[in-house]
């Protein structure tokens, strides 16, 4: 459940970058990697998440939360067309 929570978080971060115009749309899956990495290492750091292995395993999975957080906004995005 907590690994839900870095997606619900990169997910509201996605959608905050994507409203400054400097930023390009291009580079929002980028931030939502870098900072699903952060948001894993702080998580279980802080001991909120248990991950079996060291800090890389939990950057790893912060990684993969923060894609998914995209890739979900571009599943529900495609299909309303």
């Amino acid at each position: 459940m907590e690994i839900f929570s870095i997606v619900l978080i990169v997910s509201l971060i996605g959608n905050f970058v994507r409203e400054i115009p400097i930023v390009p749309n291009k580079f929002i899956p980028t931030i939502g990697a870098i900072v699903g990495a952060v948001l894993g290492v702080v998580f279980v750091q802080q001991g909120w998440i248990f991950i079996e292995g060291n800090i890389l395993d939990a950057a790893i999975t912060g990684v993969v939360s923060g894609l998914s957080a995209t890739g979900a906004h571009q599943l529900y995005t495609q299909a309303k067309k």
